[in-house]
């Protein structure tokens, strides 16, 4: 009784055993053992006379397997037969689809002479099985022969009994695409210190967007707000972050001048301004005599003799023909124009 004990990897893998008793010749024998195997779930065998191939199939399609054999007398000697290859294409998954114009491409290499191969796909697994096989049969040396997703590649007429090496690789087609235009957008960088009462404003599309500076607020507040205003009360979209506004769109950003929150500048006749109020940082103190403007700018914690003077020296010094001095918060101007 001849035994073959085929096993492949894999935890709780069978070791599958077959037997045949030689009846008359060892060519019979062979042909019996292929038989059963071929007779076992993921094994297939072919006999040729004296010789016994065997490879896998179905679960077993690709893996590798060992072979243990027992004979009364005689042997079995095992070969690795390297003419003869097996190529398993596996059906897609979500992870590694299949996709339409991939180009597969498979190489085989005889004694260093390498052949070469490549087919797009164009449908699914099966017509690109049925295409690799077509396309290989049709290279001189070699044959293939196809079962479901394997295909037998062996070699023939010059090539006979050379043995020969496989590679693959698959090319993935990617089609160029033009992306649709950038919507235009501006960007504003605030810098300075928001007073109280100080409207800070953004225009976009011709519309103002205006933030009155309330106690405590910072640059960033202030920005955040604009941008705000602009989502809430307009068809554009605008994004704060830090000091810095985008507009989705054409905009200009501006401070409208503002004297402690006063509106347009008020003539006053005679000679003499006082000087009232609270001086507010950064805010501009300017006297209109006409011919000429003369400003200050107030810096922190000023009385207001102090701007009065500042005012008073910016107004002697142009030499326009006033005459400017201070008697406390009040401003005395002389035209000598006159």
């Amino acid at each position: 009784m001849w035994s073959v004990n085929l096993t492949a990897p894999g935890a709780g893998t069978p070791v599958i055993t077959v037997s045949a008793s030689v009846a008359s010749d060892l060519a019979g024998l062979v042909a019996s053992l292929a038989s059963q195997i071929n007779a076992t779930a993921g094994y297939k065998a072919a006999a040729a006379g004296t010789v016994l191939t065997i490879s896998t199939e179905g679960a077993n399609a690709g893996k590798t397997f060992s072979l243990t054999s027992a004979s009364p007398s005689g042997s079995i000697v095992e070969q690795a037969v390297t003419s003869t290859r097996e190529l398993v294409l596996f059906a897609p998954s979500s992870e590694v689809p299949i996709d339409i114009g991939d180009k597969w491409t498979v190489t085989l290499t005889v004694a260093g002479t390498a052949t070469q191969v490549t087919v797009p796909v164009l449908a699914d697994l099966d017509k690109l099985v049925a295409d690799l096989t077509a396309a290989i049969g049709g290279l001189p040396g070699f044959k293939a022969q196809r079962s479901g997703a394997v295909i037998t590649v062996s070699t023939e007429d010059a090539n006979a009994g050379k043995t020969f090496s496989t590679t693959y690789g698959v090319a993935r087609i990617f089609a160029d695409q033009s992306a649709a235009a950038a919507a235009g957008s501006t960007v504003g960088l605030a810098r300075g210190a928001p007073l109280v009462n100080q409207v800070w404003q953004v225009k976009v599309g011709g519309v103002d967007h205006d933030h009155t500076v309330v106690a405590d607020e910072t640059l960033a507040d202030v920005v955040a707000a604009l941008a705000k205003h602009v989502n809430d009360t307009s068809a554009f979209v605008a994004a704060s972050r830090g000091d810095t506004i985008v507009v989705l769109g054409a905009a200009s950003f501006g401070i409208p001048t503002r004297i402690n929150g006063a509106g347009a500048a008020t003539a006053i006749d005679g000679g003499t301004v006082v000087i009232a109020g609270t001086g507010t940082p950064r805010e501009t103190v300017t006297v209109d005599l006409g011919t000429s403007r003369h400003g200050i700018t107030v810096r922190e914690s000023v009385p207001l003799a102090e701007i009065a003077a500042g005012l008073a020296a910016r107004i002697n010094a142009a030499g326009s023909g006033f005459i400017a001095s201070v008697d406390g918060d009040t401003l005395v101007i002389t035209d000598t124009n006159i």
